[in-house]
């Protein structure tokens, strides 16, 4: 209602009409907020690097990734999101990241590797990562679904953090865009496998908000975010 729009137009309006102010790096005590699903972990030593290294006061703070995240970086509570391709909101500004092929993994020696096929993929359980940022089900099963393909999810774990050890331990498979297991895969001796169907890449995007993504500071934020993507090894 008008009564909820009303604070927030007032607001834009006064930033509109104000000089932005000048944002210096090297001074500053500002708190960042990136929100993003965890299997963006792999780029997170790489942006902290690059702001220490320019700016030591500045704090970078990743929230919980969640169903409202869109709203709250439309309203201001984040400064930055990181989503799939294909998000529409006309309150937000998205420029790409990169796309990564969505790659299948398991254990050093895994016997689905062997003879790699549809089959071989739908023959052992799967790990599946739920994380509360997603709602529906995951674009894999869409797709494996159209094909006639089925998927037997043996375990259900919350973040990717979690994934590698059980991965290294069991027979368990798991299939993810390959920005997730960056670094991750050797140091757990995982194997891998292009996903054995057809499915596009996933593509992932910068989103800011329209009314104050190019507020100084959050513009200097934002390229330090698109380059630590643009370094990470699995990019393709």
């Amino acid at each position: 209602g008008l009564a909820e729009t009303l604070p927030r137009v007032l607001q834009q309006l006064a930033r509109t009409i104000a000089a932005p102010e000048p944002f210096k790096p090297a001074t500053s005590t500002r708190t960042f907020r990136l929100a993003a699903p965890d299997f963006i972990a792999p780029l997170v030593p790489t942006l902290l690097h690059d702001v220490q290294g320019t700016a030591p006061g500045v704090q970078v703070e990743l929230p919980p990734y969640s169903p409202a995240a869109v709203r709250e970086l439309a309203e201001g509570r984040h400064d930055a999101l990181i989503a799939p391709h294909g998000m529409r909101n006309e309150d937000l500004r998205g420029q790409p990241l990169g796309t990564w092929p969505w790659t299948v993994y398991g254990r050093e020696g895994h016997p689905a590797f062997a003879d790699w096929s549809p089959e071989a993929w739908s023959a052992y359980p799967h790990l599946q990562v739920h994380t509360s940022g997603v709602r529906g089900q995951s674009p894999i099963d869409r797709r494996a679904s159209q094909l006639g393909i089925r998927r037997v999810v043996g375990a259900v774990v919350p973040n990717f953090s979690m994934a590698a050890p059980i991965l290294a331990q069991t027979d368990l498979l798991l299939t993810v865009p390959s920005v997730a297991m960056v670094n991750t895969a050797a140091v757990f001796h995982l194997d891998r496998r292009e996903i054995p169907f057809d499915l596009p890449d996933m593509g992932l995007s910068l989103f800011r908000s329209a009314a104050e993504g190019d507020e100084p500071g959050v513009r200097w934020f934002l390229e330090r975010v698109a380059a630590a993507f643009s370094r990470l090894d699995g990019n393709q």
